[in-house]
């Protein structure tokens, strides 16, 4: 993935969630940001579980289809549609040369590739949101110093 299609998820995810205007806070919002902290840390949090999930599924599909792939190169069928099945295919030129040409490996790359990002912004949101309660802690404590 390049850069270009990491920024186009960041962004259509911050469309999404705002999450820079819920952190930020000033004197006249901050007792409502106070009360909401705690719920929204919890909302980003579950999201950032639910997508860490997501790509452990992920994950758990790209070993299976490396199997699969191994399987057809190593040990092919007649019935077998891969053009480079090889019984003399060893397990390195497989691993190294083949599966990474594999079309269903590729994709399923991508897809992990644009998962993990997902997951990178939510984990970043519930912590952004964790350090805003120290900052609101500290900002209030300072007010109460300066006064």
């Amino acid at each position: 993935m390049d850069r270009k299609e990491r920024d186009e998820i960041v962004s259509k995810l911050l469309e999404m969630y705002p999450i820079s205007e819920e952190v930020s806070f000033n004197e006249l919002n901050i007792q409502d940001k106070l009360m909401a902290n705690a719920e929204r840390f919890h909302f980003y949090y579950d999201l950032w579980l639910a997508e860490k999930a997501e790509l452990a599924e992920l994950e758990e599909k790209k070993t299976r289809l490396e199997g699969l792939i191994y399987d057809e190169l190593r040990f092919p069928t007649p019935y077998s549609k891969n053009p480079h099945a090889n019984k003399n295919l060893d397990r390195k030129e497989i691993l190294e040369y083949y599966m990474p040409r594999d079309p269903r490996y590729v994709r399923l790359l991508s897809i992990i590739a644009k998962q993990k990002v997902r997951v990178e912004f939510f984990e970043l949101a519930a912590r952004s949101m964790d350090k805003q309660g120290w900052n609101m802690k500290n900002y209030l404590d300072n007010e109460k110093l300066g006064r």
